[in-house]
Order: structure tokens, then sequence, then C-alpha cells
């Protein structure tokens, strides 16, 4: 049986990176990101309604929360100096988080501000 994938697996992918070395960076972008979007207001957990943190499985987690992490952990790492593929993440992640924080599925059922 295959081990299943964590959300920091996931998000070594996403930089691009094959070893630990990143995984500092890496985790701090991940609790960045989950902080972010919990101050717009968006619930972070597990489908089951667990915690989600870099240990989460991705399996576990919501489609468009997993990628709204990958977006922010790609602009955030943005170490290949390509400013405008960065921006372009930035702005992806931001417009889709805006929609979640404004989605009942996201933010527990009320409207925030976001």
């Amino acid at each position: 049986m295959a081990e299943e994938q964590t959300l920091l697996d996931a998000a070594r992918e996403a930089v691009r990176r094959s070893t630990d070395t990143a995984d500092a960076e890496i985790t701090g972008l991940l609790r960045a990101g989950i902080a972010d979007m919990q101050k717009k207001g968006i619930v972070m957990e597990t489908k089951s309604g667990g915690e989600i943190d870099e240990t989460a499985a991705t399996d576990a987690i919501k489609p468009l929360l997993l990628r709204s992490l990958m977006l922010y952990c790609q602009y955030g790492f943005g170490k290949d100096g390509d400013v405008a593929k960065n921006e372009r993440l930035e702005r992806i992640y931001r417009e889709l988080t805006n929609t979640l924080a404004l989605s009942e599925d996201y933010n527990g059922g009320g409207v925030t501000d976001g």
C-alpha cells in the first residue's frame, strides 16, 4: 500500500523540491497560508473536521483549500526570479481565497468581509 501524501509532500512538489532541505521554509509558508486563509474567515479543517497542518493527508483536504495552499507556497517560495509568474500566482491565490471566503461551504456558513 502506498504511503499517504502529506500537505508538506504536496507543497514540496509544488515548489519543485525533491529533498527535505527547504522543509523548514515550506512548513513556514504552509502555516502562514493557513493563517492567512483563517484571517479571511475560511474554515481550515479536513473533510472530517480535523485540523489542517503540514502533516495532514492531502486526500483529507478539500481540493480548493489544497489548491489555495499550493498557490500560496508557490508564490511565497518564488526563488526562480520570475517576478511576473510570482505576481500571477499571488493574484490567483488572492482571487481564489476571496471567493472561498464568501462561500458557505468554506466560511462556516457566514459571509465575511474577506
